[in-house]
């Protein structure tokens, strides 16, 4: 191959045996001179699910492993909440189909959970605050079952996101970059297992799941509906009315029927106790004859 000066690019392909391995690596090549600004790149294929990378420092790395990790942590974590009645395994199994999402979708699920206790535990008195909980616990279970599905759909349906980040590398692309070499060029390598492996695993994931969820609603629908679904409002009290002299209902202080003032007990009396009082102001004394000094002698 004949080399000119100045700057050139020159690209060889060949073919050889390949049979598909857990660890498979970059085929040896030694070049005659030193090289400088090497790049090797692997191409894994859409049927494979990548575990680990191996190679040289300046390459892609798998952060899938450490995202599960924080997820483990997390889970311990919530299985020593005694009061969720879920426990340990099932925060981690939980743990290990959601790890598609985000670390926040684990959120949903904790705070529905949470709120199923305290409507169990403190069901709010007043019908307001009563009626508003029970809206919340609707949509947070709308939530809930929102997410689930979306980790169900990413498990069985899309590829495997392993977070590959590093030399412009991506789940099936692995690129490594060697800033000089003496002869040899790098012979980074992948570990990896067929795809179905994960759709299995997630498939049987997905079956406990069901089962689980089915109890787990059951449970929350005895919270949700224990006493009353939604509480009415509470009447406001009946004001007491009492019957006047007249026998006529009177409503603080005002006749019922024409809405004028009913007159107080003593003033409605007065006038007919008026007409009783004698002049000297002694009660029966009007209208009694005087006794006759002279006819007493």
């Amino acid at each position: 191959m004949p080399i000119r000066p100045g700057s050139q690019t020159i690209d060889m392909s060949w073919m050889q045996p390949w049979d598909r391995e857990v660890i498979e690596r970059a085929p040896a090549i030694t070049l005659d001179a030193p090289a400088t600004n090497v790049t090797v790149t692997i191409e894994l294929g859409q049927g494979r699910w990548l575990l680990w990378t191996l190679g040289p420092s300046w390459g892609p790395t798998v952060l899938f492993w450490s995202h599960l990790v924080l997820l483990f942590i997390f889970a311990v974590l919530l299985g020593r909440l005694k009061h969720l009645p879920l426990r340990t395994y099932h925060w981690l199994l939980l743990a290990i189909g959601m790890s598609q999402l985000p670390a926040l979708a684990m959120i949903p699920l904790v705070a529905w959970f949470s709120l199923m206790v305290w409507r169990r535990d403190r069901p709010p008195k007043q019908w307001l605050w009563f009626n508003g909980y029970q809206a919340a616990l609707m949509f947070a279970s709308f939530v809930m079952l929102a997410t689930l599905y979306a980790a169900v759909h990413a498990n069985l349906l899309f590829d495997m996101n392993m977070q590959v980040q590093g030399a412009g590398s991506s789940n099936t692309s692995l690129v490594w970059y060697a800033d000089r070499v003496s002869g040899a060029l790098p012979t980074p390598g992948v570990i990896s297992v067929p795809l179905l492996v994960w759709r299995v695993a997630m498939l049987m994931w997905a079956l406990w799941l069901v089962a689980s969820l089915i109890g787990w609603l059951r449970w929350g629908w005895g919270i949700f509906s224990k006493d009353r679904v939604f509480m009415r409002p509470e009447p406001e009290p009946a004001v007491a009315r009492t019957p006047d002299r007249n026998g006529q209902s009177t409503h603080g202080g005002f006749n019922a029927l024409d809405d004028q003032p009913a007159p107080a007990g003593d003033e409605a009396v007065a006038p007919a106790a008026a007409g009783l009082t004698g002049e000297g102001g002694a009660p029966g004394a009007a209208g009694a004859p005087e006794a006759d000094g002279d006819e007493e002698e």
